[in-house]
């Protein structure tokens, strides 16, 4: 069986559970997620790192650009 990764269900709270993933040490403070339409996403984090300094975060991604990889 092949699992796979629902990007608006999954990623999210993915990211909310390990904010280690954006930087180590962080810890969560508030996270926000909007999903515009099927083309554009986007997850913003408010963040601590380890010294308590405020992180904040944006996270977007939409379909997949080729000539984005080309380059």
């Amino acid at each position: 069986m092949v699992s796979t990764i629902d990007e608006v269900r999954n990623i999210h709270p993915i990211l909310r559970a390990n904010p280690f993933l954006i930087e180590e040490g962080a810890k969560l403070i508030q996270g926000e997620r909007f999903v515009d339409d099927e083309t554009f996403r986007r997850i913003d984090l408010h963040l601590l790192d380890k010294q308590g300094t405020p992180l904040y975060v944006e996270v977007e991604w939409s379909a997949l650009d080729t000539a984005q990889i080309e380059r």
